[in-house]
């Protein structure tokens, strides 16, 4: 995953000098933007392919390992879990290919004037991408000296081993990630009409996927929008008749007891000895009460 994040981090990074160079505003992470970047980022594109196997699964790569251990302990544990882990299987598969495919191969979709602008990214980026390529191709095989730590998970797979074996759900793991990848390749490592023939057989469901199942939509309604309007009551009210209010209030209080306080300095002597003079009389009589 991380391979894969700083992979599509390097691509973007291409995809934005080139666009900027270009002069163009075009979207730099839409991948029907792309294609035929393997050309011009061989470093970028080799170890992308790479995490994709790894993710897809495939043997001997360390996604085939980890995914394998899940597969068979969900064997073990319940099929439901297990064919849905194998569906999830065939997807990832299939869309990593398609990602591959539709990033790396094929043509530059937005023309000449910009593809002369690609180039691969520095070294500070594609130094760590080869050494996680690495550890995507290797990882599984250094999986012993973790036994202990990872018992639950063996346990598990012990459990699978002796439910029903450990060879079955294996093969049907390795054959889910190959079903993915043969037809990914078969929808886009050429141009295919069988992508529009789907589409246009299941337009709702097409629509439902393309829009993320209006998530964000879902999320702007009930989250955003809401929002604003609390964002508007407390700017518009709360904060103009409470808050400023109560903060006025307070100014205007003090102003309003300086006034009255500064009626008493006149600055005349008279007026002054005047007070003093009512002062002493009202402690006098204060005293004679007493």
């Amino acid at each position: 995953k991380a391979l894969l994040f700083l992979g599509s981090g390097s691509v973007i990074h291409s995809m934005e000098h080139a666009l900027h160079h270009a002069h163009q505003h075009e979207d730099p992470q839409d991948m029907r933007n792309m294609g035929g970047l393997g050309k011009h980022m061989k470093i970028t594109a080799a170890t992308f392919v790479l995490g994709a196997a790894a993710l897809a699964g495939v043997p001997g790569l360390s996604g085939f390992f980890s995914k394998e251990e899940i597969l068979t302990g969900a064997w073990g544990v319940s099929k439901i879990y297990w064919l849905l882990g194998i569906a999830g299987a065939v997807m990832t598969a299939f869309y990593m290919t398609r990602q591959v495919f539709k990033t790396f191969f094929g043509r530059f979709r937005l023309g000449e004037n910009i593809e002369h602008h690609l180039h691969e990214s520095p070294i500070v980026m594609t130094l760590p991408l080869m050494l996680l390529a690495v550890g995507a191709v290797g990882a599984g095989w250094i999986a012993k000296p973790f036994q202990e730590f990872l018992s639950p998970v063996f346990q598990a797979h012990e459990a699978a081993e002796h439910a029903g074996g450990h060879a079955f759900p294996m093969m049907i793991a390795i054959a889910a990630a190959a079903v993915g990848i043969v037809t990914g390749c078969a929808f886009y490592a050429k141009t295919s009409e069988v992508p529009g023939r789907i589409v246009s057989a299941i337009p709702g469901a097409y629509r439902l996927l393309y829009n993320k199942y209006y998530v964000d939509e879902i999320y702007d309604r009930l989250i955003v929008s809401k929002g604003h309007q609390l964002s508007r009551f407390l700017a518009q009210l709360f904060d103009v008749y409470v808050v400023d209010g109560l903060v006025n209030g307070v100014g205007k209080l003090v102003a309003g007891i300086g006034e009255v306080v500064k009626q008493s300095q006149t600055s005349y002597v008279r007026n002054y000895a005047l007070t003093m003079v009512a002062g002493v009389i009202l402690l006098v009589g204060y005293l004679m009460i007493r």
